[in-house]
Parts: C-alpha cells; structure tokens; sequence
C-alpha cells in the first residue's frame, strides 16, 4: 500500500521559464518491504508530459567497520606499519604522514605538488576484505575516507587504485567499484602527466571532503590492497594531496520483513535438577514484544531417555 499527501496536489504557479515545487509525503506499509516507488504525472493544462517514477530505498543502514586508519598513531612523517609509498616517475615527493593538515588531529597522509613530471603513491598493507551481508537491500562493502585535495586543474591528479588477489592495481571504477560520494571531478587533459585522459581529483577541493566508494565485487572475500596515486606534468604546481579517516566497512539496509541474524542451530542436553536428562522436551521460542518471531516456534528433542518428562518455557 502506498498513500501519499496531498493526493492530486499541484505545483505552484509560476511564470513561463521560472519554477514550481510541491512538497510530498509518502508513507508505505510493510507489505512495500524494503522499496517505496512513487509515480508522478507531469502535466501542464491539457498538455500531458508523461510518468515520472522514482525508487527509494527504506530501511536503517546497518554498517560494520572491517579495517580502519587515522594516521594518528605515529610521529610524523613516519607512516603507519604495512603502508608504504614509492615515487614511480620522475622526482615526486614520497607520501608520508604530516600535522599541517588533518581530518582527526594530529596526522593525515600526505604529498606536496611538484612541477615537473612524476608520480607517486600511497598503499595500503594487505586488507582481506570481508564478504558482502548476507541479509537485507543491497549487501555491499564500502570504502569512506576523507579527501582533501588542491591540484593543477585538469594537469595534475589524483586517482584511487586497487588491487584484488596480489593483481595489477588498476583504476576503482574500472576494477568494478562506483563512487556514493566525493568522486573524481574532472578529467587529465592532453599533457606529460602518465594520467592523461583519466578522470581525477582535480583542481581545489575546498578543504576535507568525505568520499565513500562501493568496493568491487571481485573483492570481496578476497586480500586486496588500495593505493593512492597522484601524478604531476611539467609547469605549475599547486600544494598536493591529503587523506585521512579511512574506513572499510560492510553496509546493508535492514527493513520490515528482514531478517536481522542467521538460522540458530541449537543443541545439547537438557537436565533435571538431579543432572539427569530429560526425554521427549519441546523447546518453545519466543520474540521481544514487538520483534520477527522465530520461524519456528517449537522443537522437539529426540534420542534421550523417557524416564522423566518437562516443559521448558522461555
């Protein structure tokens, strides 16, 4: 069932060119499980503009970190244990950890600009990365860090890489993975920079921002590694590179109907106040007020011995 408020409801006038707006409200029952999918009719006088639909996706996100770093437990510009840095053309300077800037103080990872042509990275140690939820909408895995960047535009870069399997690194999207926020914001043009015609973190970034990208799925359940690598042409350069915050977490969203925990196996034995066992017990299982009752309420134990009979109640 899907009711909305106002049903029927118009846009507001207004003036040929400008622009209308109407608030709507929307609620579905349980029977929608985890999905509200509104269908809207656009139309102007006689002038019919056809069906407008959008999906929602309901629920409370459930997350669970797997890995993290904030940089914060070592003395600049040492880097944390596992991570290392390699300047892979040219003369880029190495990344190391640095107080000038910081998302949670005292440290981030970092690399200045130069302006010659080079690059550089950082990477992660090995990371097994964890299988997607095995419940809910949209089981996935995640990774959220804090980006700040300030590059030439469109000369200079910074591209996140990864590593499935002890594989090649190659480019998060083209490995299978796609940006929920904070993704490249422009393209490498035709210059010396070895990120020519790839998209990047380009430009000024404005400060710390917070970028989160879906893992590809070939990852999961797998060891992988992530890196960081930016990449300079020849002319001007800019202040470089920062990162901080990073997560990697597994992420679902659990809804009505959902179930929030695996099938229990239960067993052992059940006693008497003597020790001894009981035979032919129904174990009966209930629910908080409120909550998914079990699947099945009762189970019968066999194979002990029916000299004594009880109930077991919760």
């Amino acid at each position: 069932m899907l009711s909305s408020r106002p049903a029927g409801a118009e846009l507001r006038r207004h003036t040929a060119g400008g622009t209308g707006y109407q608030k709507f409200h929307f609620h579905g029952d349980r029977r929608l499980r985890c999905y509200l999918t509104p269908t809207f009719q656009i139309q102007d006088g006689a002038t019919n503009y056809g069906i407008f639909t959008t999906t929602y996706t309901l629920g409370a996100l459930v997350t669970s970190p797997t890995f993290t770093e904030n940089f914060d437990a070592v003395v600049a510009p040492a880097l944390p244990a596992g991570w290392t840095t390699t300047a892979q053309t040219g003369a880029a300077p190495l990344w190391a950890t640095t107080t000038a800037f910081s998302d949670t103080a005292p440290n981030s990872g970092a690399t200045d600009s130069v302006a010659n042509p080079g690059d550089n990275s950082l990477t992660t140690p090995t990371v097994a990365i964890p299988a997607a939820p095995g419940m809910g909408v949209n089981p996935h895995v995640e990774l959220s860090f804090r980006n700040n960047f300030n590059l030439e535009g469109g000369f200079d870069g910074g591209v996140l890489e990864i590593s499935i399997a002890a594989g090649p690194f190659v480019d998060i999207i083209t490995a299978g993975g796609s940006f929920v926020s904070g993704g490249y914001n422009g393209t490498i043009g035709v210059t010396d920079s070895v990120l020519t015609g790839r998209n990047a973190w380009t430009g000024n970034g404005g400060g710390f921002i917070t970028t989160t990208v879906i893992l590809p799925p070939a990852s999961y359940g797998q060891n992988a590694q992530l890196r960081w690598r930016t990449a300079y042409d020849t002319g001007t350069s800019a202040s470089g590179m920062r990162v901080d915050t990073i997560s990697i977490f597994t992420a679902t969203r659990v809804c009505c109907g959902t179930p929030t925990a695996a099938p229990a196996d239960i067993s052992g034995t059940v006693t008497g106040g003597d020790g001894s066992p009981l035979g032919g017990v129904t174990m009966s299982l209930g629910a908080a007020r409120g909550t998914r009752k079990p699947s099945r309420t009762a189970r019968a134990f066999t194979g002990l011995p029916t000299t004594k009979r009880a109930a077991c109640t919760r």
